[in-house]
């Protein structure tokens, strides 16, 4: 039996005395809780937990764990290099930092010849843009609008002027750049427009449609670019709104996203100064960035 259990019994039948000699002395008052509540605490706290205590640290030995010995060569994974067996000679090579490492070199060239880079075809148009800039600068094809600005924002430095140049003008080619494959998806998406189908289911199409977009009906994306681009041939189409909401095809090409058609619209007569009910332009609702800046210039030509 363990010392602590004992100890209890012990202060039982002690806590049972003091009981006898309550009701024999007829105690009460302070003298009874002190032969009761007072002794058990104290008993228990003084004594009980202090043989606890050092049971359990006597008790907290480790168990000694089985080891299971497992043969090295069972645990070489396959295709990894063999680990040498006790009594093979084993040869370190030391570390030379003058030493040249040519196998490791070669690996990291092959791994950096081998990727591509992240998006090429932006890289090269974006180098074309600076090229195309530098043999304007270097040649005689500045703007001399441009120039003279660069020239009096450097203070007459050639060389400050130079670079002022080669920044601002790579920024208009790019709008340019921009500008021309708008127009080029305008066309190729007009072109396609003429060839997908016969002109009378184009029509009858075109009809339905344009009743469902009046009615406030909310059409898709393919539906609206289909609309926009039947703009190139009826240009009334590019003036039609919804009866409630007051929203253009405009407003829908910029929510959608539909840079080529938007352009076809504008070209068509759309007003690009058009709000909705709730008084927004179609720029207000473009999140494509060449799509908003189109809309923008568009307001800004309409004078609003």
């Amino acid at each position: 039996m363990k010392k602590s259990t004992l100890l209890r019994l012990v202060g039982g039948v002690v806590l049972l005395f003091n009981l006898w000699l309550i009701g024999a002395y007829e105690l009460k008052g302070v003298s009874t809780l002190l032969l009761t509540f007072g002794f058990a605490a104290g008993y228990e706290l003084l004594l009980v937990r202090a043989v606890i205590r050092s049971e359990s640290a006597g008790s907290a030995v480790p168990m000694p764990q089985p080891v299971h010995q497992v043969p090295v060569e069972s645990l070489q994974l396959p295709g990894a290099p063999q680990q040498a067996k006790v009594g093979q000679e084993i040869r370190v090579e030391s570390f030379d930092a003058t030493s040249p490492r040519e196998p490791l070199a070669s690996a990291h060239s092959a791994n950096l010849t081998a990727k591509p880079p992240a998006n090429p075809v932006g890289i090269e148009s974006d180098e074309a843009l600076w090229a195309a800039a530098l043999e304007e600068v270097d040649g005689n094809g500045r703007k001399p609008g441009l120039w003279a600005k660069a020239y009096a924002s450097s203070r007459g430095d050639q060389a400050e002027a130079k670079a002022w140049y080669l920044n601002e003008r790579v920024k208009q080619l790019a709008e340019e750049a921009s500008v021309r494959k708008v127009q080029e998806l305008a066309e190729q998406a007009a072109a396609a427009f003429m060839r997908s189908e016969n002109s009378q289911a184009v029509s009858a199409r075109i009809d339905q449609l344009k009743a469902l977009f009046l009615a406030g009906r909310s059409l898709t994306s393919e539906q609206i670019a289909f609309l926009a681009r039947a703009s190139e041939t009826d240009e009334s189409l590019s003036l039609l709104s919804e009866r409630f909401s007051g929203e253009t095809l405009l407003h829908w090409c910029a929510r959608y996203g539909l840079v080529a058609e938007a352009s076809i619209l504008l070209k068509a007569g759309a007003n690009p100064t058009a709000a909705n009910g709730n008084g927004q332009k179609a720029y207000a609702l473009a999140t494509e960035v060449h799509l908003k800046q189109m809309l923008l210039a568009a307001v800004g030509e309409a004078g609003a």
